[in-house]
């Protein structure tokens, strides 16, 4: 996972994830790539662990470098938003590409999770 700091130096621990500070307590993450049951859990265990050190009050998660993403993908959102609303934040989902707005359509997740376009 990249983590970008407010000075710009990143720490590539997980390939394909970049995490940008957003203001104090707001933080975005950028994924590329597919997500499968093999990458959503690498991704659910280090975002746990942002969510859980960090606690922000809104996640905003990037899917438009996504070009694959099956129900793994959507259980790795979904849990992501429980646990932040256990914690009092958010997750917000922003402009997600074809195959990740397929999956989250399919799945009804508009309802309850703001999908930004």
């Amino acid at each position: 996972m990249e983590r970008v700091t407010s000075r710009g130096q990143a720490d590539a621990t997980l390939p394909g994830c970049c995490i940008t500070q957003r203001s104090h307590d707001e933080i975005g993450v950028a994924l590329t790539g597919d997500i499968d049951h093999h990458r959503a859990a690498q991704l659910r265990e280090h975002l746990d662990a942002l969510i859980c050190r960090d606690r922000p009050r809104c996640l905003y998660v990037d899917l438009s470098g996504i070009e694959f993403m099956d129900s793994s993908g959507l259980g790795l959102i979904m849990g992501r938003y429980t646990l932040l609303g256990r914690l009092g934040g958010q997750l917000m989902i922003e402009h997600p590409s074809s195959a990740a707005k397929r999956m989250i359509t399919l799945a009804a997740m508009e309802r309850f999770i703001k999908v930004i376009y």
